[in-house]
C-alpha cells in the first residue's frame, strides 16, 4: 500500500516534519510492505517557511529583533536563490516565544514582524511570501507599520507605541512607503479566513486564545474598529472588512492597505507551490492531522484542504491529532487522537512524539489486517 503522510505542525510540541517522521516509525513498525512518502505541509501558520524552504531549496538568514513583548529575540527567514524571501511571523511575533503567563494582546505588538520585512528588503528580495499564523498579537499590525516608518500620534500630539491597547488611542499617522518596498510583490499566506472585525473577527476569536478576557476582546474590538477607520482615511485603498483580514490579529489587513499584497489561503498556495497533487496521484491514503482537530480546522487549516484534495482524487484520508473538539470532520474518512486516555494536556505536549508513534503503530495494524 503506498501512504502518503501529510501533517501540519502539531503546535506547541511536534513540527510537520518530526510529526510525519513519528508517523513513518509506528507504521514501518507495523509492517515492512508499506510504501511510505512523506510531503509535511503548512498553511500559514507555525513552521511554514521552513516547507517552503524546502521544496524551493531557500537558505536559511538569522537575525535579532523585537519579540512579540519588547525583548530581542533571535529570529530568521529564508531567501530563494531566485531571491524570493520566506517570512514567517511567529518567528518574530509569535505565541511560541512568550510564555502563557507573557500573553496579552494589549501589549504584544508585531514590531519583530516589521524588521522581518526589512531585512528581506536589505538581501535584495524580488518577492515575499510571509505566513501570518501563530502570531501572539491582535494589533492590527500597528507594530509592523511601526517598524516600517508609519508613525502614529494621539490627539495630543504625542508618539505611540504599535500594540493593541493603543490602537483606539490613534488621532492621526505619519507615513510614506520605503522606496524598498515599492517594487516587491508580497503574498501573505493567511491560516484562517476571518475578516477583521465582527463576531467571526480577529479579536472575538483570537483574542481568548492570546490571552484576552472577555473585558479585552470588547476594548481590542473598539480598537480595531477605529484602526479600520484610520486605514481608509490613510491608504489608498479603503478598509473592507473582507476575508482573511483577520488572520494575525489583523496584520494582514494592514499589509493589504498599506503595501498592496495580496492576501490568500496559506494551505492552498503551499499545497501548490509544493506540487502537493502530484503526490495524491500516485498514493493510495493519507495521512493528515494538526494539534487540535475543531471548527477552526474546516476554516482553510491545512489538515481539512488536504483531506478536500484527497476526495477530489478519491483517496482515503486519516487525519490525528493531539485533541479532537466539535466541528464538521466529515472530509476525513477516520480521525484518531494521540492521546491515550484522560491526560494532561502538558503530558500530551512532552510526549507527542512518543504518544504519535505509538497511534500510528495500531493504525499501521489495523490497516494491514484489511489489505
Amino acid at each position: 500500500m503506498n501512504i502518503l503522510l501529510a501533517p501540519n505542525s502539531m503546535k506547541g510540541s511536534l513540527n510537520a516534519f518530526d510529526f510525519a517522521d513519528s508517523v513513518e516509525r509506528g507504521l514501518s513498525r507495523a509492517s515492512a510492505d508499506f510504501c511510505i512518502t512523506k510531503c509535511p505541509v503548512a498553511d500559514g501558520g507555525d513552521f511554514s517557511a521552513p516547507v517552503l524552504a524546502k521544496s524551493l531549496g531557500a537558505s536559511e538568514i538569522s537575525v535579532i529583533v523585537r519579540g512579540p513583548i519588547g525583548k530581542p529575540v533571535h529570529s530568521r527567514f529564508f531567501m530563494t536563490p531566485d531571491h524570493v524571501a520566506l517570512i514567517e511571523m511567529a518567528d518574530a511575533s509569535g505565541l511560541r516565544l512568550i510564555s502563557p503567563e507573557e500573553r496579552n494582546p494589549l501589549k504584544a505588538g508585531s514590531y519583530g514582524l516589521g524588521e522581518l520585512i526589512l531585512a528581506a528588503c536589505s538581501h535584495h528580495a524580488k518577492r515575499i511570501l510571509l505566513g501570518v499564523g501563530g502570531s501572539a498579537t491582535v494589533d492590527g499590525g500597528m507594530g509592523m507599520m511601526q517598524a516600517l516608518g508609519m508613525r502614529f500620534y494621539d490627539e495630543g500630539n504625542h508618539l505611540l507605541e504599535g500594540n493593541g491597547a493603543n490602537l483606539i488611542r490613534i488621532d492621526h499617522v505619519e507615513w510614506s512607503r520605503p522606496k524598498d518596498l515599492s517594487a516587491i510583490e508580497i503574498n501573505v499566506l493567511c491560516d484562517v479566513s476571518n475578516p477583521l472585525i465582527g463576531p467571526s473577527g480577529a479579536a472575538a476569536v483570537f483574542g481568548p486564545q492570546k490571552g484576552a478576557s472577555p473585558s479585552d476582546v470588547e476594548f481590542l474590538e473598539s480598537g480595531l474598529l477605529h484602526w479600520s477607520k484610520i486605514i481608509s482615511s490613510t491608504s489608498e485603498c479603503p478598509f473592507q472588512n473582507k476575508p482573511f483580514t483577520g488572520a494575525a490579529g489583523g496584520v494582514s489587513a494592514a499589509l493589504n492597505a498599506f503595501l498592496n499584497a495580496n492576501l490568500v489561503s496559506g494551505a492552498d498556495y503551499i499545497l501548490d507551490t509544493i506540487n502537493f497533487n502530484s503526490y495524491l496521484s500516485r498514493t493510495d491514503l493519507v495521512i493528515t492531522g494538526e494539534g487540535l482537530l475543531d471548527a477552526q480546522t474546516s476554516n482553510l487549516k491545512a489538515p481539512f484542504v488536504v483531506a478536500s484534495r484527497a476526495r477530489v482524487f478519491g483517496k482515503r484520508i486519516i487525519a490525528l491529532a493531539g485533541g479532537i473538539k466539535d466541528g464538521e470532520h466529515s472530509v476525513y474518512d477516520a480521525v484518531f487522537s494521540i492521546s491515550p486516555g484522560p491526560v494532561s494536556l502538558e503530558f500530551s505536549l512532552q510526549n507527542a512524539e512518543i504518544l504519535t508513534e505509538e497511534l500510528s503503530f495500531n493504525l499501521g495494524k489495523l490497516i494491514r489486517t484489511f489489505i
